[in-house]
């Protein structure tokens, strides 16, 4: 499978910062340990906000992850459902798609990350940390699909 280069686009550099630069005051840790867990959760919520990503252009400026660092954390996979879910079809997994495969965990990061964008601009929350707007939000969403009663 040939290596293909994922970005996140630089315009969300100083939310990037917020989310994986910056350590939480009260763990020392990072909020997302890496550049690959951040990308995921934010296509996570990009797709839980939006049934497509056609049309997006993410700029290759900003911060670049490898399709293989995917790949070595075991994390390949969630690529693989984003893509089949949105075009229904396995011919998106053959290696003549690979391309088109990756971007749309590229795209639905970006939509993700406008998405993140709004909670932490939001009125009231610019002064909370982005840990607990993510909690937050995560319990909403819960709440809306029904998942604390399972």
């Amino acid at each position: 499978m040939p290596r293909v280069a994922l970005h996140f686009d630089e315009q969300f550099n100083e939310t990037i910062g917020k989310l994986f630069d910056e350590k939480d005051s009260e763990t020392g840790d990072r909020l997302f340990p890496t550049l690959v867990d951040l990308m995921v959760f934010c296509a996570m919520v990009g797709r839980d906000s939006f049934d497509d990503c056609d049309g997006v252009r993410v700029n290759s400026k900003g911060r670049e992850i490898s399709s293989e660092v995917f790949q070595s954390q075991n994390k390949a996979g969630i690529a693989y459902l984003l893509a089949l879910d949105h075009k229904q079809d396995g011919n998106i997994l053959r290696e003549e798609s690979d391309k088109e495969m990756w971007e749309y965990i590229q795209n639905f990061a970006f939509l993700g990350l406008q998405q993140i964008e709004k909670w932490m601009n939001a009125s009231g929350n610019l002064n909370i940390d982005p840990k607990n707007i993510i909690l937050d939000k995560m319990k909403e969403i819960a709440l809306r699909d029904g998942l604390h009663k399972a």
